[in-house]
């Protein structure tokens, strides 16, 4: 096995079991044990359903889109309202999602503003690339400007939706991942104005 250094004390990886898979997202547990061989068992829920060595795990890259989107006058942005788990609060953040298994960039932002919001959209260019490592795993995040097409953003997932002038951006806390695309936004209409 592998030791893998968790604190203070080396942990040494033993197992990963895939318990459960559904149609989006797949369980896991992950065991490893410590220098007094006690075994600790950690849950994991991963999109990729064949995740079935320490390999694959480390290699484990989650992909995910986000969407700038605007009204039809390009004029104002949509952040969402929600409770993020892993952070323990609320946050106000851009609509997006991970991209499924032979799903393109693309395609992913149109299922997901459909899953979400209920909006049919008009997927434009691509803004930013976003690389950014969190605590557990890092995230690389594709952000494209989109239009709404047709749709009122109806909440299927989220506790809120609000339309926001760039200006009023900085007035929202959100993930970091999103901050610098947020400030990409804010960029990119300064330079137009």
């Amino acid at each position: 096995g592998r030791a893998v250094l968790c604190g203070a004390e080396r942990m040494k990886f033993e197992q990963l079991k895939k318990i459960s898979g559904g149609a989006f997202l797949h369980r896991y547990d992950i065991t490893y044990s410590d220098e007094k061989n006690r075994r600790f068992t950690y849950e994991m829920v991963s999109r990729d359903p064949n995740l079935d060595s320490f390999e694959k795990l480390r290699a484990h890259r989650p992909d995910a889109v986000v969407m700038a989107l605007t009204d039809r006058s390009g004029e104002h942005f949509v952040l969402i309202h929600e409770f993020r788990l892993e952070l323990g609060r609320r946050i106000c953040g851009l609509p997006g999602g991970l991209i499924d298994l032979g799903e393109t960039p693309e395609e992913a932002v149109r299922r997901e503003i459909r899953e979400e919001l209920d909006t049919r959209i008009t997927v434009g260019e691509l803004l930013h690339t976003v690389e950014w490592d969190y605590p557990r795993f890092h995230l690389t995040m594709h952000c494209f400007l989109c239009t709404v097409e047709s749709g009122s953003l109806t909440l299927l997932e989220h506790e809120a939706a609000r339309w926001l002038a760039p200006d009023e951006l900085d007035s929202v806390q959100g993930l970091p991942a999103d901050w610098e695309v947020i400030e990409r936004l804010k960029q990119r209409y300064n330079n137009q104005r």
